[in-house]
């Protein structure tokens, strides 16, 4: 929503294991940086959900701009790398609100939830975010 913004909380270097890499549509052992933000309604601050943000290391300066500018960070990567993404997959799906996230989305554990994964590719199908 035009109204919401992301907030940057913490970012971390990762590698994927079986569960992550199915996940995320790639390789086991793929390496990446994970961006983990709240988005939150900018007049009111209230929480709308929890975001997990992964690219490619060589994408790792985007952190930088994230929560900074009001835009999609496959936008940023476009402008700053001169990527251009050409497929987006978007799977959805119920699934309850883990632990980890519950407290800083001000909701208990266990909450149902939607999860939205989506994959941006770019040229030669190369997952890019």
């Amino acid at each position: 929503p035009e109204d919401a913004r992301l907030s940057l909380v913490a970012t971390a270097s990762v590698r994927t294991g079986r569960r992550l890499a199915k996940l995320l549509g790639c390789p086991v052992g793929t390496e990446g940086l994970r961006m983990s933000c709240l988005r939150r309604f900018r007049e009111t601050q209230l929480e709308m959900c929890w975001v997990d943000v992964y690219v490619l290391p060589e994408f790792a300066a985007i952190a930088e701009l994230v929560g900074r500018r009001h835009q999609p960070v496959y936008e940023m990567i476009e402008e700053r790398f001169g990527e251009r993404i050409e497929n987006v997959d978007v799977d959805i799906m119920a699934r309850l609100v883990p632990e980890s996230i519950a407290g800083p989305l001000g909701v208990e554990a266990g909450t149902p939830s939607l999860t939205v994964i989506r994959r941006y590719y770019g040229a030669g199908k190369r997952l890019l975010e």
